[in-house]
């Protein structure tokens, strides 16, 4: 199997899609390849300098022209997360693999034919999204809302959601004295979803002993965040991602209700399920579908709601702990890496008489 992400850095989300799998699926037989697009030396991308970035776009050309020569001959499918090159323009690269690939599998985590909030086309193409999945033999998708509109353009659709990274476990021992600590976890890029909720943590603060904690990729400037909700800033690092988020009470994600924001597939609540936290959400896309209201967490919706749950969590440890126990054994009943490997791997099995060409002179293993 050849494996085609944008970047295959640890414990990124493109990782977890299928770069954490890898070493299991070779237990059942499936080998798996993986180039990125872009090198990791030039990586995080909004920082590279634009000779840097020239050379990788030139790299990546290039090592997607050579994954398509010997495509037919080494590998039985390819799957292509999100795009086999950039986002931008027509999906020239997908076309040359679909041309080589014995079985062509297109996997989508997010809501690609409708552009992010910090992107517009140009930068944007979202006609790429539709080519794509109409080429495809098979549609991988995060959640049932981007399965839906893959059923438009491909008959073969499975879902298999985001899972996390198999080290995040719940802390051992007992809770540490102190304030409740609530957490948000993410890329930099996606604080724009946070910010609009920050009075209603602020608020939160201002009503119980509450600690607010960020955990992400880089600095970021909270000058002009209520005072209530200058955060703890926490660097995201792969080796120590678990120990952070186990170290919260409580985990966040809001979400504006927006055709992007419906494509999400819940990669912060799995995470804070796994690192067993309650969580306090949005009722939007598959944060719906992970979070039971009452149990897990809360569903929230107005500014009130969510300063409330947050509030009620932070004055009740033994609600916090009990929600976040349920939490971590519904991740481990629907959404651990035992329960997604025999779907994922059956996913990216072609059908029966679907293999790779011979090459003339040598044994077709």
């Amino acid at each position: 199997m050849c494996w085609v992400p944008p970047s295959q850095r640890f414990k990124t989300t493109p990782w977890l899609r299928a770069g954490m799998y890898a070493p299991r699926l070779r237990g059942l037989g499936i080998d798996l390849a993986a180039t990125g697009t872009i090198s990791d030396w030039a990586l995080p991308w909004d920082r590279a300098s634009a000779p840097v970035k020239a050379a990788a776009l030139v790299v990546g050309g290039l090592k997607r022209l050579w994954q398509a020569a010997i495509l037919p001959f080494r590998y039985d499918t390819a799957v292509i997360l999100r795009n086999a090159f950039f986002f931008t323009g027509p999906p020239t690269y997908e076309r040359i693999l679909r041309r080589r690939a014995p079985f062509l599998v297109y996997e989508l985590d997010d809501s690609m034919w409708a552009a992010p909030p910090e992107l517009r086309p140009p930068a944007w193409t979202p006609r790429h999204a539709v080519e794509s999945a109409k080429m495809a033999d098979r549609v991988i998708c995060g959640n049932s809302y981007l399965a839906e509109w893959a059923g438009q353009y491909c008959d073969d659709v499975v879902v298999i959601p985001t899972v996390p990274d198999t080290e995040i476990r719940p802390r051992v021992g007992p809770r540490p004295g102190g304030p409740c600590r609530v957490g948000w976890y993410g890329q930099p890029n996606g604080l724009i979803f946070l910010e609009p909720y920050l009075d209603a943590v602020a608020a939160a603060v201002e009503k119980s002993a509450l600690e607010f904690h960020v955990l992400t990729g880089t600095q970021v400037d909270t000058g002009d965040w209520p005072p209530g909700v200058r955060p703890h800033l926490e660097m995201w690092d792969a080796d120590t991602q678990g120990t952070a988020l186990a170290a919260w009470d409580v985990g966040i994600m809001p979400l504006p209700d927006t055709e992007w924001t419906r494509g999400k597939c819940a990669n912060k609540l799995l995470h804070y399920m796994a690192a067993g936290l309650a969580t306090v959400a949005s009722p939007t896309g598959m944060n719906a579908e992970v979070v039971i209201d009452g149990e897990t967490g809360y569903l929230v919706s107005e500014p009130t709601e969510w300063t409330d749950a947050l509030a009620t969590l932070a004055a009740d440890p033994e609600l916090t702990a009990r929600m976040g126990a349920a939490g971590r054994a519904r991740f481990e009943r629907h959404y651990s890496l035992d329960v997604m490997l025999p779907r994922y791997a059956a996913a990216v099995t072609p059908p029966r008489g679907v293999r790779r060409r011979r090459l003339p002179g040598r044994r077709h293993d």
